[in-house]
């Protein structure tokens, strides 16, 4: 979504984001009214917004205040785009 810089995936009618070993989501309910959903550092969030690019802009700042590198969940970051390094395949070959 052009809403957000983070690597969002839309699952169904919602959306998921990855925060580490935590995960936060943002979902529309029956009358329309967005939620962000789940566990951001740790602490559950539960949290009403008033349309997506309000959910989008809420659930962002958490994530970005839980103190998780920003390169590690924005969507432009090369490393999605690029395979793993030579390096980096000879290291998990060691494992």
């Amino acid at each position: 979504s052009l809403l957000t810089e983070l690597a969002w995936t839309k699952q169904g009618d919602a959306y998921v984001l990855p925060v580490g070993r935590d995960r936060i989501t943002l979902s529309s309910d029956l009358i329309g009214e967005w939620w962000v959903r789940g566990v951001v550092g740790g602490k559950p969030v539960e949290i009403a917004a008033q349309n997506l690019a309000g959910a989008f802009n809420c659930a962002d700042g958490l994530v970005l205040q839980s103190g998780t590198p920003k390169i590690l969940l924005a969507r432009e970051s090369r490393w999605r785009e690029a395979g793993p390094s030579d390096p980096q395949i000879k290291l998990c070959n060691k494992f």
